[in-house]
């Protein structure tokens, strides 16, 4: 389910946000969007800040706010629609995920199912892993 909802990134300072520390994508008072193909940092003022996915995710559901985070993290409940994505042609290219070990030896049975919990969970990786094997 996709919903265009209008919120310009300008408008975020106006928002109810609930925050949270992202890596190099966001910290509790900037999170990073791209604008006319680049990353861009935009300041925003949040009446709540987290760094605990669930505890963001129950206080986006129950409409404290705007949230920001991985979108793994929100992945089902946008797709049954509990939850909407907004500005979504802001949303910053996906962080790599990297795995590597040596291939000539016997892969760790706890490493082999990490791998393809991996691979499971995020599809749209696959095909470049499949390209570099």
């Amino acid at each position: 389910m996709e919903v265009d909802i209008a919120l310009p990134v300008s408008h975020l300072a106006d928002t109810t946000l609930v925050g949270v520390k992202l890596g190099n994508l966001s910290s509790a008072n900037r999170w990073g969007y791209k604008i006319k193909g680049r990353i861009k940092n935009v300041k925003v003022a949040g009446d709540i800040d987290a760094n605990e996915s669930l505890a963001l995710l129950s206080l986006a559901k129950k409409g404290h706010g705007v949230a920001f985070y991985q979108e793994y993290t929100f992945k089902n409940k946008l797709a049954k629609g509990t939850l909407v994505e907004v500005l979504r042609k802001f949303r910053p290219e996906p962080l790599p995920i990297n795995m590597r070990y040596v291939s000539n030896r016997l892969v760790n049975p706890v490493l082999k199912t990490f791998i393809d919990y991996v691979v499971a969970y995020f599809p749209e990786v696959r095909p470049k892993l499949e390209a570099e094997m």
